[in-house]
């Protein structure tokens, strides 16, 4: 997962958005998927966010460290994608 709410949303919350992550996307060739090779975020394997597949999850759920975060440019891309998933 990618949380990709605001973190002046996240800490006064129980609940955080977050994006889904998977290494088998059903269609590759969707607009809103934002792919990610394994050395971006220490990932095993070649994986791709999904924008348009957003979910609420509990915050207590999330592990304190995460496994990496995203570079300036793939933050940019996923940007981009959850604004036409979302028709922002």
């Amino acid at each position: 997962m990618v949380v990709v709410s605001n973190d002046l949303i996240n800490h006064p919350s129980a609940y955080v958005v977050a994006a889904r992550v998977t290494a088998h996307p059903s269609s590759v060739d969707l607009p809103t998927l934002v792919e990610l090779e394994p050395g971006d975020v220490n990932l095993p394997m070649r994986s791709w966010v999904l924008c348009h597949d957003l979910y609420t999850i509990r915050a207590a759920a999330i592990d304190e460290q995460p496994i990496g975060r995203l570079t300036a440019e793939k933050l940019d891309e996923l940007q981009r994608k959850l604004r036409l998933a979302l028709a922002l």
